[in-house]
């Protein structure tokens, strides 16, 4: 999840840019949510970014290979996903929920924030 300048060259996000990618990334993550799905593996590889006329950003959720449909009655167990980006629970693997992908959301703000 880089935006590249007119040269080609990765372009880093000001605070306000990466305030919009959150915002929009964690829409499309409640969307999912909505439809019961954890995505499991949500890392800025799995983040097509890309700016529009207008000066927003075009956020898109990508790679539903390790995703999973919601169960209310067991949570989910399997270790799946990015070890860096993994919640606790999802590494221990002792019962997970769609609380995982927020927790991933929080780990690429913080990579937002703190690049460059």
């Amino acid at each position: 999840m880089k935006l590249k300048d007119d040269k080609g060259q990765p372009k880093p996000l000001t605070d306000l840019e990466a305030s919009k990618v959150m915002k929009s990334l964690l829409n499309g993550v409640a969307y999912v949510h909505a439809r019961d799905i954890i995505h499991r593996d949500l890392k800025p590889e799995n983040i097509l970014l890309s700016t529009t006329d207008n000066g927003c950003f075009d956020v898109k959720i990508v790679d539903f290979g390790l995703s999973a449909e919601q169960n209310f009655k067991n949570k989910a167990t399997e270790r799946a996903g990015t070890p860096i980006y993994m919640a606790p629970e999802q590494v221990t693997g002792k019962g997970y929920s769609k609380k995982i992908d927020i927790w991933a959301c929080g780990i690429i703000a913080y990579q937002l924030l703190t690049a460059g």
